[in-house]
């Protein structure tokens, strides 16, 4: 039997097959074609996943046709299709949980329930489903491990919900009979039994665990001071969506347990942690079900999570952006895979044009993942649809595997050189649906600026901070901790207001706690008094909040190009500056500042004791002032020239958007040496030139490359 785990080597979670680190590269294609696999295995490519059904799309059925009832033929046969054409090959066959047809027709009360009395899909809080479709799912693993070619799985990817563990969110979820059941069980847990309790939190006197109702559109969408609820008496809907992340992840890790039970010694994985995604679909943010993620981390039943990377600006030019906070993964010992399905050049949706444009996004992506010391999958989204059938295309797969297989020998632990972005997975339950606030303070903020400073961005929950694993770094950027509570502050302010870091605070870090609205949470975190003004009812959702540059005399902001900044979606309540003993470097323009009688400071600085505080009161801070800012903290720059950096101790990655002779900074005196090329671009140097396309991608490897690559 193969046995496959993931455990440490080297600093960094890696992938064993039989006791020898694996090279976690993988392809996927939804039906296996047998010139397609060897077309891989003859480049080095010897990791597969599969799967394509009427019951998710792009997840295998578990052959699962009536209660009790198994027909695994074409599982089977798709199975030999691998082994005949790679015998070398490795399986972990993407499965999916959800239910066929037939089962709802069984069980119609089972299923999810939106607002508007629709159903569609399983209800993720049935214990119908789980106990039925685990089941199954132990009979097809059971089926696969006792068959002829049961040496070639090492683990099982579980898909649910709609294949990546969510529901759709055109509507609202769930109203379901067993969601409501579950709801009302959990929220005993939550309270201890306590009906006072709930009552104080709800702000509701007459409540009863046995009479609580799921919140419908007209509460989802309430709120209490501007865009957010109160959570020391309005706790209800927070509650909800609290509960509807944790049963996604109680389900999800129910599937991965009776994996590891059926067999201890293989892979359970799935998607998860979409905490980036924070975009243009007002109900995403909520109705994810991933904001449980600390507690998908800390289970031992799952061993890596995966996701696609994000879908806006993966063109030429563009970011391999991060749905999940994948340093957060890694810290906590599981391998982390990103699919990568961006459309190549013969497609009809292509992003890239040319197959120049499509190899350089591969460059682009793989260096992203061979820099954060992660694996992926290269995938071909559709049925014979050939997206890697072109020897460009496949000649370049194999150099960049043999580089991503060679840098397991090399010491690979996450050192803190870059930025340390913090985000939180509870603050968007107590905001009022819709995108107004996160798109503009994390994704936008991610995709558009962050990436683009030069240098390397690691992105974890706040959680993270209490553990002593987590490196040290000099720059702190915090996005949307808005909920803390007494505890998580205490936590933050011991880990970053000491030994000469430079924190970036944004909005109103910690407002939002246990106890309710606390302005004095956050002056305890920025050292700043911070403001609150209430937006009025006639400006809301069209006052636009933006800041403008005053002083230009600070290192902060000297030769900017750029003076104001913000975001045009209406936000509220607006916070402000109090402190005089800050130093103002911009004041926050607002359209009701001739009901205030002035523009208040809302981008400052202050330079503490043993630490330095700096303040945003609107997000998407441009690139040019976070540029800056960490070259204030001492954070290493690698270049100026807004183009994606991808870096660490051993290799460097640049894409570019524009054209131009690149000066590329170092932070040691090395050699560099140009992988793709095979050539040295430069020895015994801390800075060097290189010119370079539109849309085009270097990755570098710093140092002697007989470290990287055996001499011939």
């Amino acid at each position: 039997m193969t046995r496959a785990e993931v455990k440490e080597h080297n600093g960094a979670p890696t992938l064993f097959i039989n006791g020898v680190p694996y090279p976690p590269f993988a392809y996927f294609h939804p039906v296996p074609i047998k010139t397609y696999i060897e077309e891989f295995r003859d480049v080095g490519v010897h990791l597969y996943t599969w799967g394509w059904s009427d019951v998710i799309s792009h997840a295998k059925d578990l052959g699962w046709i009536g209660p009790d009832s198994y027909d695994y033929t074409s599982f089977d046969k798709e199975v030999e299709t691998f082994v005949n054409a790679d015998k070398d090959c490795y399986l972990f066959p993407r499965l999916a949980v959800s239910p066929p047809s037939w089962w709802y027709d069984l069980h119609p009360e089972e299923m999810n329930v939106y607002d508007d009395g629709e159903r569609e899909g399983v209800s993720l809080a049935s214990n119908v489903w789980r106990e039925e479709a685990g089941r199954a799912l132990k009979n097809l693993i059971k089926h696969a491990l006792e068959g002829p070619y049961a040496e070639h799985f090492i683990g099982f990817h579980v898909t649910g919900g709609v294949n990546e563990w969510f529901y759709w969110t055109r509507k609202l979820p769930d109203f379901s009979r067993p969601t409501l059941h579950a709801f009302r069980e959990w929220l005993r847990g939550k309270y201890r039994n306590d009906v006072g309790l709930l009552r104080e939190r709800w702000g509701r006197k007459n409540v009863e665990f046995d009479t609580v109702t799921i919140p419908g559109k007209e509460e989802r969408l309430s709120r209490d001071l501007g865009l957010f609820r109160d959570p020391g008496r309005n706790a209800a809907v927070a509650d909800f969506y609290q509960f509807l992340s944790e049963t996604t992840a109680d389900a999800l890790l129910y599937f991965c347990r009776v994996v590891k039970e059926t067999t201890r010694d293989h892979l359970a994985g799935a998607f998860y942690g979409y905490l980036l995604n924070q975009t243009g679909f007002p109900y995403y943010p909520q109705h994810w079900g991933h904001n449980a993620l600390m507690k998908v981390l800390k289970s031992p039943d799952i061993d890596f999570l995966c996701s696609p990377y994000q879908y806006h600006d993966r063109g030429p030019g563009g970011v391999d952006g991060l749905q999940a906070p994948v340093d957060m993964v890694k810290l906590y010992g599981k391998l982390w895979l990103t699919e990568c399905d961006h459309f190549p050049y013969m497609w009809r949706h292509r992003l890239a044009k040319t197959l120049k444009e499509t190899l350089e996004i591969h460059k682009r992506d793989f260096a992203h993942n061979l820099v954060r010391g992660v694996g992926l999958w290269w995938m071909d989204l559709w049925p014979e649809a050939g997206w890697y059938d072109n020897p460009e295309i496949l000649k370049l797969i194999s150099k960049l595997k043999r580089i991503g297989e060679a840098s397991l020998k090399l010491n690979r632990p996450n050192k803190g050189d870059g930025v340390a972005v913090i985000i939180d997975a509870e603050t968007p339950f107590h905001l009022k649906l819709g995108t107004e606030l996160l798109k503009p303070l994390v994704f936008d903020q991610l995709i558009h600026e962050l990436y683009r400073i030069g240098t390397r961005i690691d992105i974890y929950l706040h959680d993270a901070l209490a553990d002593p694993k987590m490196p040290e770094y000099k720059l702190y950027i915090f996005l949307d901790t808005f909920y803390l509570t007494k505890e998580e502050r205490r936590v933050i302010r011991e880990r970053v207001q000491r030994s000469g870091k430079t924190v970036v605070w944004m909005l109103c870090p910690g407002f939002l706690s246990e106890d309710g609205f606390l302005n004095e949470a956050m002056e305890e975190l920025t050292g700043m008094k911070i403001g609150v003004y209430e937006v009025k009812a006639f400006f809301e959702g069209l006052m636009p909040t933006f800041i403008t540059v005053t002083d230009f005399e600070h290192p902060i902001t000297q030769n900017l190009p750029v003076t104001t900044f913000g975001t045009a979606t209406g936000i509220g309540p607006l916070f402000y500056t109090l402190d005089p003993s800050v130093r103002v470097l911009g004041r926050l323009l607002v359209h009701q500042h001739w009901n205030t009688g002035e523009e208040w400071p809302g981008f400052c600085v202050k330079e503490m004791a043993d630490w330095r505080s700096i303040y945003f009161a609107a997000p998407k801070v441009p690139v040019s002032i976070l540029r800056n800012i960490a070259k204030y903290a001492g954070v290493h720059i690698y270049s100026e020239d807004n183009d994606v950096v991808y870096a660490n101790q051993y290799f460097l990655s640049i894409h570019s958007r524009k054209p131009g002779t690149k000066t590329i900074r170092l932070p040691r005196t090395t050699h560099v040496y140009d992988l793709i090329s095979e050539k040295y671009v430069a020895r015994d140097v801390s800075e060097f030139k290189v010119v370079m396309g539109p849309n085009e991608t270097r990755l570098f490897f710093l140092g002697e490359k007989s470290l990287l690559i055996e001499a011939d």
